[in-house]
């Protein structure tokens, strides 16, 4: 049975001055629930860190929601 359970969801977006144009949603790849470990395992990025890290401390981790 794991130590305990992180919540882990996340809205990611890198935005400056010099861009001309709108983000829109259809500009964010969305990813939700189970498929974000999937996705993101072994990478380096966020996700991938929290993953790693909770399989490291034995920690259940409840996927939401992932938009970048």
């Amino acid at each position: 049975m794991p130590e305990a359970t992180v919540l882990f969801g996340g809205l990611a977006h890198e935005s400056n001055t010099f861009a001309s144009g709108s983000t829109s949603r259809d500009d964010f790849s969305v990813h939700e629930g189970s498929e974000i470990p999937e996705t993101f395992r072994g990478t380096n990025s966020v996700a991938g860190g929290v993953s790693a890290a909770a399989d490291d401390e034995g920690l259940d981790v409840a996927w939401t929601y992932l938009a970048r």
